[in-house]
């Protein structure tokens, strides 16, 4: 009888000292940084850090990066000293990998996310397959017609997976190759009369303020529809945008957190598979597009009505 109680405190110990190296393992703060305080980052943190809440006993905090308070958020992050660092977007993982050190970094809302992965960095995938926008699109515009695109090298990539998708689902695809922004109105002019609908790509050298307007002018003036990149564009003007529900971009991003830097917290994915659409049925309307009933149902957002 004793030798089995000695067994079973024995046991006891050792699931005890087990637990208490799975809590000394996990990381016990997060510092997250934010590229602004628009709120598709705001609500990708309010994900991250509400699952993290949830599932762990880690603490978070944060700050929002601008151009003049580098010095200021770096000496906030070495006071809190955190394990862990959480970067959306762009600007904020750029400074993360200034200020890293030993420390770990998740990232979410970054373009081109496996490029900036390493041991000790890991990222949401954050762009939505070509081949999923191509699928959709020919549920809620049936009548799409011809599809035009202008891309340059910096979103080649995605250029092919999307000729790749069109020529797999029977969409007529016009493309033109620019090296530089400059020559976007005259690649424009060459296919405006020719197109149905234009896919806009994540491509910096092709679209800022003042080239957008002249699309969404263009697009109105020449009776085609335009595929924006989230719901902003949709509202000035597109008929369509594809875009993520930010708040799961950071729910994952919490859990692929667990999966990577934790130990016995379960990581369930890292690919944020929230993808929603918005539409312009106003836009639609005045170019003569034809959503379906259903399309328009199921949209996230809806706008012109």
């Amino acid at each position: 009888m004793k030798k089995i109680w000695l067994k079973v405190l024995i046991l006891s110990a050792i699931l005890l000292a087990m637990s208490l190296h799975i809590a000394a393992a996990n990381p016990d703060k997060i510092f997250a940084i934010i590229s602004s305080d628009a709120q598709q980052y705001k609500l990708a943190y309010s994900g991250f850090k509400e699952t993290i809440e949830k599932n762990t006993k880690a603490s978070i905090t944060y700050g929002i990066i601008n151009d003049q308070n580098h010095s200021e958020l770096s000496t906030k992050i070495s006071s809190y000293n955190p394990e862990i660092l959480l970067a959306i977007g762009t600007k904020a993982l750029k400074f993360a990998k200034e200020v890293q050190g030993q420390r770990k970094i998740i990232h979410c809302m970054v373009f081109s996310e496996n490029e900036n992965n390493d041991n000790n960095t890991a990222g949401i995938e954050f762009n939505i397959p070509e081949e999923y926008k191509v699928i959709k699109l020919k549920g809620i515009i049936p009548n799409h017609g011809t599809l035009g695109v202008i891309y340059t090298g910096a979103s080649e990539k995605q250029f092919k997976s999307l000729k790749k998708a069109c020529e797999e689902n029977g969409i007529p695809l016009l493309n033109i190759r620019i090296e530089s922004g400059e020559g976007f109105a005259k690649a424009l002019n060459r296919i405006k009369n020719r197109i149905d609908l234009y896919m806009m790509v994540t491509d910096s050298v092709l679209y800022y303020p003042g080239s957008v307007q002249y699309l969404f002018r263009e697009s109105i003036d020449n009776g085609f529809g335009v595929i924006g990149l989230s719901s902003f564009y949709t509202k000035a003007g597109a008929v369509l945008s594809f875009d993520y529900d930010y708040y799961y971009v950071g729910v994952d991003a919490a859990h692929l957190t667990f999966k990577r830097f934790f130990t016995g917290v379960d990581g369930k994915t890292d690919v944020s598979g929230r993808i929603l659409y918005s539409l312009n049925i106003s836009v639609a309307a005045e170019l003569g597009i034809n959503l379906s009933k259903e399309s328009v149902d199921k949209a996230a957002e809806v706008f012109g009505k």
